[in-house]
C-alpha cells in the first residue's frame, strides 16, 4: 500500500500545481473573498468520524460530481479548462474493481501475492488506481504493476509527465541508465539501475491511463516480461467507451 500512496500523492500534487498556477493573479484575489457568502455558508462541516458524503449545495441543480464536505474544491475558472481539455467532455474514471480486473493473475515466474485498490478525489479530480505485487516464494525478487486512471485530469497530466512524455530522454550513468521509449504505440520511460537491480517501465495509455511496472532485486528482462502480460490494447480501448 506504500507504493500506492506514493503514487496517489504524486499525482494529485501535481495535477492541483499545474490547474491552481493556472488560475492567475487576478482569479487569486477573487478566491481571497467568498462571491457568494450565502453558498458558502451553507456547505456543512463533519465533526465525527464517519466516512465522506457528497455535499450538494443549494444552487438549483446538483453538481456532475461533488467532493466530500470539507475537501478543497477547484476554482471555476480551472474546473472549466480541465472539462475544455477533454473536448467537454465529463470523464469519470473506471471504478477499482475495472481497473484490477487488467491485473494479470501471475508474471514470469511469479506470484500474484497482493492486490489492492482505491479511488480518490481532491478538488473535482478523481483518480481511480490499483496494484499488484508478485513474488517468488522463498526468494527476494519482487513485481509491482501499479495501474491508474487520471480520467479527466488528461490534458494537463500530459503536459505535467513532460519530462518523459513529450521529450527525448537518453541518460547513461556507471550503474543504469535512464530513457524514453515507444512499446505497444505508447510514449514510456524505462530506467535501471544494475547496482541494486531495480528499475521500472512507465507507459501513459491512451493519454489517459499510467502504467508502471516496477522490479526489486530482478533483472530488466524480468520488468519486460512482466510488462508483456498485461493488455494493453484492451486497456486502450475502455478509454474510447467510458
Amino acid at each position: 500500500m506504500a507504493r500506492l500512496a506514493k503514487h496517489r500523492g504524486a499525482i494529485l500534487a501535481c495535477v492541483v500545481a499545474l490547474l491552481l498556477g493556472g488560475c492567475g493573479k487576478k482569479d487569486q484575489e477573487q478566491d481571497s473573498a467568498p462571491s457568494n457568502p450565502s453558498a458558502t455558508a451553507e456547505q456543512p462541516t463533519r465533526s465525527n468520524g464517519d466516512s465522506p458524503t457528497a455535499v450538494i449545495p443549494d444552487q438549483g441543480r446538483p453538481s456532475a460530481q461533488t467532493p466530500p464536505a470539507g475537501a478543497p474544491v477547484l476554482p471555476a475558472e480551472a474546473a472549466q479548462a480541465l472539462q475544455q481539455m477533454d473536448q467537454g467532455k465529463v470523464v469519470e474514471p473506471l471504478t477499482v474493481e475495472a481497473i484490477k480486473a487488467f491485473l494479470p493473475a501471475a508474471v514470469p515466474g511469479m506470484s500474484r501475492t497482493d492486490a489492492s485498490g482505491e479511488r480518490t478525489q481532491m478538488m473535482n479530480v478523481t483518480v481511480t488506481m490499483a496494484q499488484a505485487e508478485y513474488r517468488v516464494p522463498q526468494a527476494s525478487g519482487e513485481i509491482t504493476i501499479v495501474i491508474m486512471d487520471v480520467g479527466n485530469v488528461s490534458g494537463p497530466m500530459r503536459m505535467g509527465m513532460a519530462g518523459w512524455a513529450l521529450t527525448d530522454l537518453d541518460r547513461q550513468t556507471d550503474t543504469g541508465y535512464e530513457k524514453t521509449i515507444s512499446y505497444a504505440g505508447c510514449r514510456g520511460l524505462e530506467e535501471y539501475d544494475t547496482s541494486v537491480q531495480d528499475g521500472s517501465v512507465k507507459l501513459f495509455v491512451a493519454d489517459r491511463f499510467l502504467l508502471d511496472v516496477q522490479g526489486t532485486g530482478v533483472p530488466m528482462e524480468t520488468i519486460k516480461q512482466a510488462l508483456g502480460k498485461l493488455d494493453i490494447k484492451a486497456l486502450a480501448t475502455t478509454a474510447g467507451g467510458s
